[in-house]
Formats: C-alpha cells, sequence, structure tokens
C-alpha cells in the first residue's frame, strides 16, 4: 500500500533559479530499503539530487514511514519547466503481486531571468572559504574582564615579587614528593596502557607493555620498577625518607615508556575513522553553492552560502561571496551588509574593498557609522597583548634596557586599548535599509512615520522587538521600522 506524493516549491521559476522537487513515498515496510525512483529529465533543466529523509513509524505493530526524495532542478530558459512523471514499481506482500504507484507528469512556469542578476556589473570572483583567521580563533573566546585581568597581573606579580622571595632548600618531603610525583606519572602511564587492575603487576604488566609496542628490556623494567615502588610503598622501608635513586629510575622508565607509545592510537579511532570515510560520500551529494552560483542558480546559492556563514560566521569568505550573490540577484542593500561584515573580519582583502565600490554609502552618516580600520579588534587584542607581557618579562629580566621596554609597553598599551575600543564599536549593531521605508513612532504599521529611510542608508540598532526595529536614524531621531525592511550587520 504505498503511496507516492510530489511537492514543488516554489509554483513558479525564473530561468537560472532553483526548482525545489520532492517526492514523498509512504506506506508499511522497511523505509531503509526503499530505493530512489528512477526519473528521466528532459533538455531544458539541470537537476541535482539533495538529501533523503526518512520517518519511520509503526501502526498496530507494522513498521512504515516515509521516504522523502529531494532534487534541485535549475530551468535554462523561460517557458515551461516539465516534470517527468514517475513510475514506482514495488512488490506489495498484503496483495502477493507486483503493484505500481504512479505520478502524472506536471509543468511549472518559467518566467525569464530578473535583469537586474545579468544587467548590474559582476563583483569579484568567490573567495574559497579559508577558515577563521588566526587572530579571531584565539581572542575572540577571551572576554574583556578576562583580558583586562591578563593585562594587570604582569605589573601586580613584579610588585609582589620581593615580598615572596624566600629561599628555600629541598628538604626530605620535596624529596618524597619528588619520589612520589614520578610514581604518579609512571602509575598514570600504566593505568593507561592495561585497564585491568589485575594485570598491572608482576609477568603480566611485562607482557601487557610488550604488546603494546614496547621492547622486551623496557617492558622488563616496568615491572621491576613496579615491584620495588610496591615494596616500599607497602614493606618495611615505607618509614625510609628518602630514595632517589628509585625516583630518577622511575621517571627514566616513565619517559621512556611514554615515548615508546606516542604512536598508540586508542582503541575506537579507527571506528571512528572508518565511519567517517563511510559517511563523507554521502555529504558530497547535494550541489555545492559555488556551482549553483556559477549555473546562475542564485536564490539556492544564497541559501547555501547563508547556513555557511551562520555555521562559521569567522569565515570572511562565505560573507563575500552571500554579498556577491545578492548583488547579482539585484538586492544591492543585502549585498552591501554582507560585504561590511567581510570587510570587518578581513579588512585588507582586495576582493572584499573592490566589490564595495559596488555598493558606496548612501550619505556620509552611513559611511561614518560603516567605518572600519585596516585592522580587525582581535589582531590589535593579540599584538597588544604579547607586547605587553613581552615588554614586562624584559622589564624584570633586563634592566638595563628598561628605556626600550617602557617604549615596546607604551605601544602595547596603545594597541591593547584600541583593540577594546573597536570591539565596543563592532557591538554597537548597524543596519542597511534595503528599500525606502519610513521609520514610525511605534511598533506598527498604522502609526504615524517619523522620518522616511532612503535605500542603502544605515541606521543604529537600540532594541529589538517583535518583528520591529527601535533605530537610531539621522538627525539623533528614533524611530521603529520593520525587520525585513534592513540588513543587520554585526551586533
Amino acid at each position: 500500500g504505498l503511496r507516492l506524493e510530489r511537492r514543488v516549491t516554489p509554483q513558479a521559476a525564473r530561468a537560472g533559479e532553483g526548482v525545489t522537487v520532492e517526492l514523498e513515498l509512504a506506506g508499511e515496510g522497511n523505509t531503509a530499503l526503499w530505493p530512489a525512483p528512477t526519473l528521466a529529465w528532459g533538455r531544458g533543466a539541470r537537476a541535482y539530487t539533495d538529501k533523503i529523509e526518512e520517518r519511520v513509524s509503526t501502526t498496530d505493530g507494522q513498521i512504515g514511514g516515509s521516504k522523502v526524495f529531494r532534487y534541485l532542478v535549475v530551468p535554462d530558459s523561460a517557458g515551461a519547466l516539465n516534470l517527468p512523471p514517475v513510475q514506482y514499481v514495488y512488490y506489495d506482500l498484503g496483495a502477493g503481486r507486483y503493484l505500481t504507484a504512479t505520478i502524472p507528469g506536471a509543468s511549472v512556469p518559467v518566467a525569464p531571468a530578473a535583469a537586474a542578476a545579468t544587467a548590474a556589473a559582476l563583483p569579484p570572483s568567490l573567495l574559497p572559504a579559508s577558515g577563521t583567521p588566526l587572530a579571531r580563533r584565539v581572542m575572540s573566546v577571551v572576554p574583556d574582564w578576562l583580558l583586562v585581568l591578563v593585562l594587570l597581573l604582569p605589573p601586580l606579580a613584579l610588585w609582589l615579587r620581593p615580598r615572596l622571595r624566600r629561599a628555600a632548600r629541598p628538604g626530605r618531603e620535596e624529596v618524597r614528593g619528588g619520589l612520589a610525583a614520578a610514581e604518579a606519572e609512571l602509575d598514570g602511564l600504566i593505568m593507561a596502557l592495561v585497564p585491568d587492575p589485575d594485570r598491572r603487576s608482576g609477568a603480566r604488566l611485562a607482557a601487557a607493555v610488550r604488546a603494546a609496542g614496547a621492547d622486551a628490556e623496557l617492558a622488563a623494567r616496568v615491572a621491576e620498577v613496579r615491584e620495588r615502588l610496591f615494596a616500599r610503598r607497602y614493606g618495611p622501608d615505607s618509614a625510609r625518607p628518602e630514595d632517589p635513586a628509585l625516583a630518577a629510575e622511575a621517571r627514566d622508565v616513565a619517559r621512556r615508556l611514554g615515548g615508546s607509545l606516542r604512536g598508540w592510537l586508542p582503541q575506537g579511532t579507527a571506528a571512528l575513522l572508518l565511519t567517517w570515510l563511510l559517511t563523507a560520500p554521502a555529504l558530497a551529494q547535494a550541489p555545492s553553492p559555488e556551482a549553483l552560483y556559477a549555473d546562475g542558480s542564485l536564490a539556492a546559492a544564497a541559501d547555501g552560502f547563508g547556513r555557511r556563514a551562520a555555521a562559521e560566521p569567522g569565515d570572511p569568505a562565505h560573507w563575500y561571496n552571500l554579498g556577491a550573490t545578492f548583488y547579482r540577484q539585484g538586492q544591492e542593500g543585502r549585498a552591501a551588509a554582507a560585504w561590511l561584515q567581510a570587510r570587518r573580519l578581513a579588512p585588507r582583502d582586495g576582493a572584499v574593498r573592490q566589490a564595495l565600490r559596488l555598493t558606496p554609502p548612501a550619505d556620509a552618516l552611513t559611511a561614518r557609522w560603516t567605518w572600519s580600520p585596516p585592522v580587525t579588534p582581535e589582531e590589535l587584542l593579540l599584538l597588544g597583548t604579547l607586547g605587553w607581557l613581552a615588554g614586562w618579562i624584559g622589564w624584570a629580566w633586563m634592566p638595563r634596557l628598561r628605556e626600550r621596554w617602557v617604549v615596546l609597553l607604551v605601544f602595547a598599551a596603545i594597541a591593547a586599548g584600541a583593540g577594546l575600543g573597536l570591539r565596543v564599536w563592532y557591538r554597537r549593531p548597524v543596519a542597511i535599509v534595503l528599500d525606502r521605508t519610513a521609520a514610525r513612532v511605534s511598533p506598527h504599521g498604522l502609526a504615524p512615520p517619523v522620518v522616511t529611510l532612503e535605500p542603502g542608508s544605515a541606521v543604529r540598532v537600540l532594541r529589538r522587538g517583535r518583528g520591529w526595529l527601535l533605530v537610531r536614524v539621522p538627525g539623533d531621531q528614533r524611530g521603529w521600522v520593520a525587520d525585513p525592511a534592513v540588513a543587520l550587520v554585526g551586533g
């Protein structure tokens, strides 16, 4: 009793824009064994296989569910996109014979490609994904209060250093602590290597160490030193105050044992690698956003780049590619917002700076609110922090060159302060107006307007409501704008 259903989104398309076609197969049986239907797509369309979704359910003890086969179809030209008929042949156990679930053919009207997508000047080529910049990976996880604390620690430590300096002599407790530390290090290696407690001594321990890849001499030494440590801990020699020779030998055995096991892979690593190898081909079924962008399927490409930017917001390439796709669609406001975000992440990238020339600021206030320097806050903070720590270390260990260290400390303090200030500046969210719209006195479509905003102008976001944003507009006025009327930058 299988049932076949087809869903098409959207119901009308444009040339070069993707159409999602879903075929859902539902009924009783093992959904994992249901193969994909055989489809013969006609000329004038390019079809890509997208992901497959399964939903398993039980009815009166019978296993069943549904399986959705999703395709992305891109029409090449205006006219009609023909969807082929589907015939799904299966053997019905209840009827005891072969049956066929069918769907007749259909068509989707296709309009000509948007003029803005083809007539506008093209931005630079797409950027390859490069990951989050190193400075951002290092400094973005450090909160402001922790950064200030790190900057205050070096001068505080130098101030306390004369007050805490004391002559220390190694005593019996320190020697015993050295032996205890060596024994703990060796015990940790043995416990990680031999999970069974009954095999951590004597010949069984030597056999386990030998099986892990160590040579016979090292395995015998490990077992011998282990027995001597046990005898000292629990035997009559436990009252002796020190045994530096045994401590040195235990440390040497632990060092050699740790070095011989560096290449040992924990159980499960091979399983994880095998799982990745088996699942990796499935990840490449859907077309990449770059391929969709090259084919002219801009709406689907924008969705793909948007998902990448949401998953990895620190990669400037995702934001630049998203802006390039928006710009080719004629959505210059959204393109400007995405490119501004890319410039904040990669301010010296030539492609980003060249793309922003295609969407210049609408007015002087917009240029001031969207300004960004040729460095990132994380670069300034990393440079300032490293210079600050190096300056104080040099101050303490090279007192003859303190004049030079003072210069380094001054520049490091300026860099760290500028980085904190720029970080605060970027946290104040800005929005780019997409179309000519009115800022209103209250979050309601019938509220009186305060001022009319031009496309491409920037506004400061003060507060978010349900579907509305309270913004600061030129002239130091405040008003409410609908959320879909603007594109956010930062925040």
